[in-house]
């Protein structure tokens, strides 16, 4: 680091990086404001966004320079706009403590996740998808609860979804009387987590939901897959 140019008064030094320093923080704006427009679907809500929700934005945003977490900040501005209220301001502090690393692990994750917010940890474990470590990661990020003792529950007529798949789980036929309910352990995201997985897109891992399938089937369901 150079030392300070001693020539130029104190004060125009201040000046000077306080300029640099907003500049930069309009430029992270404008390029989240554009990611935004590009996004924003043909239809959107009349109702204005609430303006303390709009000053917590912005107060975020204007120091994201990363275009991969731009690009996030610019799907969830378009989907506020779109439909006031679909974020918390409490999700706005999540996204901004998480890096761009700690975002792409949360995609990873969006990936296994059902309609819910849940995701099948014995079926997660027994493939190995992610390490310990970064699932004490996405806890301390305040996006995933995977303490060990948290169920899913569904009723055998319900369907769960995993993105493009449906899934129901009925009794074997050749297995004795069992609950209707059915219930396997599983992680869920927070309500942040929920919220920001809005932003993502998938197909279901072929390999995850057959995963599934068999441990449904070690405990007397027969497990039947539909596209949506």
């Amino acid at each position: 680091m150079e030392e300070p140019d001693s020539t130029i008064p104190l004060l125009e030094r201040a000046k000077d990086r306080f300029n640099y320093q907003e500049s930069k923080r309009q430029a992270n704006i404008e390029r989240i404001a554009t990611h935004a427009m590009n996004e924003l679907p043909l239809e959107v809500s009349d109702e204005p966004v609430d303006e303390d929700w709009t000053a917590r934005f912005f107060d975020a945003a204007k120091d994201v320079s990363s275009d991969q977490m731009q690009q996030l900040w610019g799907k969830l501005l378009a989907g506020e706009v779109a439909k006031p209220g679909r974020y918390s301001q409490r999700t706005l502090e999540t996204l901004r403590n998480l890096t761009a690393a700690e975002a792409t692990l949360f995609t990873r994750l969006g990936q296994y996740t059902f309609n819910d917010g849940s995701i099948a940890s014995e079926a997660i474990h027994e493939l190995k998808i992610f390490s310990y470590g970064e699932l004490l990661t996405l806890q301390d990020c305040h996006l995933l609860d995977a303490r060990a003792d948290l169920v899913c529950t569904c009723d055998e007529e319900e369907e769960m979804t995993c993105w493009n798949k449906a899934l129901r789980f009925a009794p074997r036929a050749d297995h004795g009387h069992i609950p209707r309910i059915v219930e396997f352990s599983a992680y869920r995201l927070t309500l942040s987590g929920i919220e920001l997985l809005r932003l993502q897109q998938h197909q279901a891992d072929s390999m995850y939901i057959d995963t599934i399938g068999r441990i449904a089937s070690s405990y007397g369901r027969q497990m039947t897959v539909s596209d949506r």
